[in-house]
C-alpha cells in the first residue's frame, strides 16, 4: 500500500487525496490479490488518471508499485487448456458413470416350487 501511495503522490496532477486507504486492503478476505487490483483499484486509479498525458505509462507504474503483472499470453493459453482438460475430465466421468449406471445386469432366473401333475416340481 505504501509503495502505490507513494507512486500516486508521484504523479504532478495528483496528491495524498487521492492514496489509497487501507479499508480498500480489507477486501483481501474475500478477493486474491490481483482480483483486488482488477476489480477495485485499477478502475479507481483508471479514473483518476484519466485524460492525462502518457496515461498507460502512469497506470503500468501503479500496477508496477502494487505488485501486479498482467497475464502473458502464455498464461492465458495454459488458463485455457487447464479448463479444457477439466472439462475433458468430467465428462468422461459423467460418461462412466451413466454408462455403468445403465448398463444392464443380467438377471438371474429363479426356479419357482410349483407342482404340476406330472411330476416336474420346477419351472
Amino acid at each position: 500500500m505504501a509503495a502505490l501511495n507513494k507512486e500516486i503522490a508521484a504523479v504532478e496532477d495528483l496528491n495524498e487525496n487521492y492514496q489509497i486507504g487501507a479499508s480498500y486492503f480489507l477486501k483481501l478476505k474475500t478477493l486474491t490479490f490481483d482480483q483486488l487490483w482488477t476489480d477495485y483499484l485499477e478502475p479507481l486509479l483508471q479514473e483518476y488518471v484519466q485524460g492525462m498525458y502518457d496515461e498507460e505509462s502512469i497506470m503500468n507504474r501503479f500496477a508496477k508499485a502494487y505488485g501486479y503483472k498482467k497475464p502473458t499470453e502464455v498464461d492465458a493459453n495454459k488458463a485455457t487448456e487447464n479448463l479444457r482438460l477439466r472439462v475433458r475430465f468430467c465428462l468422461f466421468i459423467i460418461f462412466l458413470f451413466l454408462f455403468v449406471l445403465l448398463l444392464p445386469v443380467p438377471v438371474k432366473a429363479k426356479q419357482y416350487y410349483i407342482p404340476h401333475l406330472d411330476g416336474n416340481t420346477t419351472v
